[in-house]
């Protein structure tokens, strides 16, 4: 370790000051060892990414995510896409969503998304609702007991966390990145208000039963078309942000990497 980068969130927790203070303790340690350490505050929400790869550009060797975490050993998902310049890979690390969901991303303006936030999302559910009916496509997964399984659906969502924020806070799925898979959720229905009526049971806390939905664990799942018209306006998303589209292929590496956690 020659270059340390110090990077935290200057807006989490309660002791702002007091955190503050101890990472310029911190750099100064370093400092004292014979370490160039810097150490920086995250300027906007997203912005630590941007700022890593700034770090590592000016030849920092070493980042440290400052705060109440642990390393763990993970097991990165990896996604696979197909977008106007061929196919394209990147790794997921929390979430990955085929078909309705990115749809919403797809189709929820930029400025919308600024002005109201996660209602945002809320607001294009409503205008998709009015049009009744979604593009069904056809996903293939390799079941726990061994089974090779084949449904149509209108949307996969793949998680590999157990808690949600916001309206979904009470939600529980049973997913874990300490899992070497995913937790599924398949909508075997094109019908707008049965994903209303699941998201309810989720938000709610009562869980009540949707026959059309379908929770399942895999390690990795095959999304292609049913119809190759439909194939334009099937999308697909890695921890919310926007990709692009079928056919899709999910699934988790062998190799790990170490993963900050609270």
């Amino acid at each position: 370790m020659k270059k340390a980068f110090l990077i935290y969130n200057p807006a989490s927790g309660r002791k702002r000051t007091r955190r503050a203070e101890q990472i310029t303790r911190a750099a100064e340690v370093f400092r004292s060892a014979g370490i160039h350490a810097e150490a920086h505050a995250t300027t906007h929400a997203g912005s630590a990414a941007q700022q890593t790869q700034q770090a590592v550009a000016a030849g920092f060797d070493t980042i440290i995510a400052c705060g109440g975490y642990q390393p763990r050993d993970v097991c990165p998902g990896v996604i696979t896409y197909q977008t106007k310049a061929g196919q394209e890979k990147r790794y997921v690390i929390v979430a990955a969503g085929v078909g309705a969901d990115a749809e919403l991303m797809y189709r929820t303006a930029v400025e919308l998304k600024e002005r109201y936030g996660m209602y945002a999302y809320f607001l294009e559910m409503a205008r998709l609702a009015w049009r009744g009916r979604l593009p069904m496509f056809q996903v293939e997964w390799l079941a726990e007991n061994g089974a090779q399984r084949s449904e149509a659906v209108a949307l996969i969502s793949a998680a590999r966390a157990n808690r949600f924020p916001g309206l979904l806070r009470r939600v529980r799925l049973g997913g874990a990145l300490t899992r070497n898979d995913y937790r599924l959720m398949l909508f075997k229905t094109c019908r707008v208000r049965h994903f209303l009526s699941f998201f309810a049971s989720l938000a709610s806390g009562w869980n009540w039963n949707v026959p059309q939905v379908e929770l399942a664990y895999a390690s990795s799942f095959r999304c292609t078309l049913l119809q190759p018209a439909e194939g334009r306006g099937i999308h697909c998303e890695a921890d919310g942000e926007l990709l692009g589209t079928l056919p899709v292929e999910v699934s988790i590496e062998a190799r790990t990497f170490k993963l900050l956690m609270p």
